[in-house]
């Protein structure tokens, strides 16, 4: 179990981080600012030296904080994710190429940027979705594929099934850029990924799945750590193993 002072610790100096992110930029802001004007705008505490700039709490509270927070928010979400893939390969170097699930959410999202789909809830989350979708859909493949055997042949199954199908994705990825015209850079855009983006909406309609995804594999913690030891292993700890 985490320790408590670990815990503590380490909110503490990712809210140190945070703030120093904030106040960094075109525009520095000082920390005591930054402090400052997140007291008063989120707890409508006055914090010496307390600023009633506007154009600062602009840049805090509607461009750079949803920023860090959306940082942040990606950075748990890939820790979750990557303890979850280690554990069902029992490998620590295991990572989203291993089951083809960065090749299929990227073939759905470009599939998704090519369509003529619009409005506020396809702005909020579509090419996300579709990307979702593509990603369950390359692991459930190569599950389906692989999955005979048990032990150690059935997971030396699922890496090299799920590298050819990686490849076989990534080639499908390639043709639809290259079939994309002036869609081209959007979908470059949206597969290097940034952070420019970052709104109060579009960090709740990230929020939500995400912390919902992240108590769904924390209440299944116990399994996944018992997939480490092997499924015979994970089958005497109660861990219906097939399931």
């Amino acid at each position: 179990m985490t320790s408590p002072r670990l815990l503590v610790g380490g909110a503490l100096l990712l809210s140190g981080v945070a703030v120093l992110a904030i106040g960094f930029g075109s525009v520095a802001i000082a920390p005591g600012d930054v402090i400052s004007i997140l007291a008063r705008q989120l707890f409508g505490v006055d914090v010496p030296p307390f600023i009633q700039s506007a154009g600062a709490t602009s840049i805090v509270m509607e461009l750079r904080l949803p920023r860090i927070l959306a940082a942040i928010l990606v950075g748990a979400a890939l820790a979750v994710a990557g303890g979850a893939f280690q554990s069902l390969l029992r490998n620590p170097l295991a990572d989203p190429y291993v089951l083809g699930t960065s090749s299929g959410a990227a073939l759905g999202a470009a599939i998704a940027i090519l369509l003529p789909i619009g409005g506020v809830a396809w702005e909020l989350g579509g090419v996300q979705l579709a990307a979702f979708i593509g990603a369950l859909a390359s692991v459930g493949l190569v599950w389906r594929v692989a999955g005979i055997g048990s032990g150690e042949e059935r997971i030396a199954s699922v890496l090299l099934v799920g590298y050819a199908v990686a490849s076989l994705l990534a080639a499908a990825l390639s043709l639809v850029m290259l079939a994309s015209g002036a869609n081209l850079r959007a979908i470059f855009s949206f597969l290097l990924g940034g952070l420019d983006g970052a709104t109060w909406p579009r960090l709740a309609a990230a929020a939500l799945p995400l912390i919902a995804a992240t108590t769904l594999l924390a209440l299944r913690g116990r399994a996944l750590a018992g997939f480490l030891l092997g499924d015979e292993a994970a089958q005497h700890l109660g861990v219906d193993v097939r399931r």
